[in-house]
């Protein structure tokens, strides 16, 4: 997956077309990949929840896994999220715990550990092995942190979420974006769409209104500040911190999952000038403790509508199935 993705993913010029060719293989490849992880799927018996997309790169996807996860451990749950630990270097299933870093277990992983809105966060490239292990440590729920490709892993509420680049020129990778061919949206349940996105799908769909929290921006007010992240949608967090009216003098961005160096640190000290440095809670996780301190954190959130239409059609589906405890 590339940490930017290319200009001609959104528009079907040459270099798209060019590439057409090893698009239509990856189909191919991917089909065999899908019937071959199906045939040997399994599952314990608990409700499984995936959230995720079908586009390559950032979506938004753990902000609505963390709002899930965070939602019912509060109704009684003991929830686990398993995750593939992009960028670490786990290369089996493993538990994540307050010593490991994110070198190990990747950003998103230990920034919902973090966080503390889950019972268990299990990291993996097996989703299948980390389900059976989280079951056997007491988790009644289980949340996939993009998991929509996962075959491994029957799912029982498959949420999509699309980014505001929607689907881009419609071709499969490396033509374009998509991980899978444009039709297979079918498989979820229903979508969480970006505000910005133009697209029309045959399934339920919910407009995704995400915010600042308020608390952080509060003692942000007033205040000249430089904001930097190296997430997947760069633009939805520096859009955020202006529709609060903060006063953003400078920004600079990073490919997503970037690891920061001293270098990098230093560079953003010398553009600030004196402003308050802000980021994301994903970034703050892998800076070091002396340069977190001297920046502010700005969380996510949703307005309560989309928080709630989320949860309601979870919740709906969940209904419908038979789990006995």
């Amino acid at each position: 997956m590339p940490r930017q993705a290319p200009e001609f993913w959104q528009t079907r010029q040459l270099t798209a077309w060019l590439l057409w060719p090893a698009s239509w293989l990856y189909q191919l490849l991917g089909k065999l990949d899908r019937y071959l992880k199906e045939k040997k799927a399994q599952r314990p018996h608990i409700p499984i929840i995936s959230v995720g997309n079908i586009t390559a790169g950032g979506s938004g996807k753990t902000p609505i896994v963390a709002m899930l996860a965070e939602h019912f451990k509060n109704k009684g749950e003991t929830v686990a999220i398993l995750s593939r630990g992009y960028g670490g270097q786990i290369k089996t299933a493993h538990q994540v715990t307050q010593d490991d870093s994110t070198e190990v277990v990747g950003d998103e992983p230990k920034m919902l550990f973090t966080m503390d809105v889950a019972n268990q966060i299990w990291v993996g490239p097996d989703r299948r092995l980390t389900a059976k292990l989280a079951h056997e440590h007491g988790a009644t729920m289980l949340i996939l942190d993009d998991g929509f490709q996962h075959f491994k892993l029957p799912r029982d509420v498959d949420i999509l979420v699309v980014g505001q680049d929607g689907f881009g020129n419609g071709f499969t990778i490396p033509a374009g974006p998509l991980r899978e061919p444009l039709k297979n949206h079918t498989r979820a349940d229903f979508a969480v769409i970006s505000q910005k996105a133009v697209v029309e799908l045959d399934i339920p769909t919910i407009l995704m209104k995400r915010r600042p929290l308020e608390k952080d921006i509060t003692a942000l007010l007033g205040r000249k500040l430089f904001a930097f992240c190296g997430i997947g949608n760069p633009l939805q967090f520096f859009e955020g911190l202006i529709k609060a009216d903060l006063n953003i003098a400078g920004r600079k961005v990073f490919g997503d999952h970037h690891k920061y160096t001293e270098d990098d640190l230093k560079m953003l000290v010398q553009k600030s000038q004196g402003s308050q440095l802000v980021t994301t809670p994903k970034d703050a996780e892998k800076l070091p403790k002396d340069f977190k301190k001297r920046c502010r954190v700005v969380r996510p959130t949703f307005d309560d509508a989309s928080k709630e239409k989320i949860i309601e059609l979870v919740e709906k589906k969940l209904a419908t199935l038979n789990f006995k405890k």
